[in-house]
């Protein structure tokens, strides 16, 4: 979405605002269990995703960190 975004000369900014947008929505089925704070948990999360893609210039960085953030809430959640 970044490049084809760039393409239509959005300003950087703008794209990580949207791209976290989505992946909040994306993540719109957690409505049910939890309180509607994790939208704003997960939207701050989506954001330092998105800075680290935009500070790489790739997505396998970020893809990192979630597979780490999942991972570290996975475990916290069991003890």
């Amino acid at each position: 979405i970044w490049g084809y975004l760039r393409k239509f000369q959005w300003k950087e900014l703008w794209i990580l605002i949207f791209q976290s947008t989505i992946f909040m929505l994306g993540h719109i089925y957690y409505l049910g269990n939890y309180p509607i704070f994790v939208f704003i948990r997960t939207f701050i999360v989506a954001f330092i995703f998105g800075v680290i893609v935009w500070k790489f210039r790739s997505i396998a960085n970020s893809m990192i960190a979630h597979s780490i953030v999942n991972s570290l809430s996975q475990f916290i959640e069991h003890l």
